[in-house]
């Protein structure tokens, strides 16, 4: 799993982050299955609003969970 950005604080934690943004049923089913597969507790995964989602389909993704109605600054 390669997430589209990594964050490293001054103190040396680490988080990555994952933007959901484009989908088509199979693709986001592959995606899930990647995030559930990957166990990244340092993981936020950034969710358009737009997609036929909701946080019930992320409930055991570890990590953290943010939707977004535009991209996200």
């Amino acid at each position: 799993m390669i997430p589209d950005f990594a964050f490293v604080h001054p103190d040396g934690r680490r988080a990555m982050m994952e933007i959901v943004g484009f989908w088509t049923p199979d693709y986001l089913r592959k995606k899930l299955n990647k995030l559930r597969r990957a166990r990244l507790p340092n993981m936020v995964i950034a969710v358009s609003e737009k997609l036929n989602s909701s946080a019930d389909d992320f409930v055991d993704i570890p990590g953290e969970v943010l939707f977004f109605k535009a991209f996200p600054d």
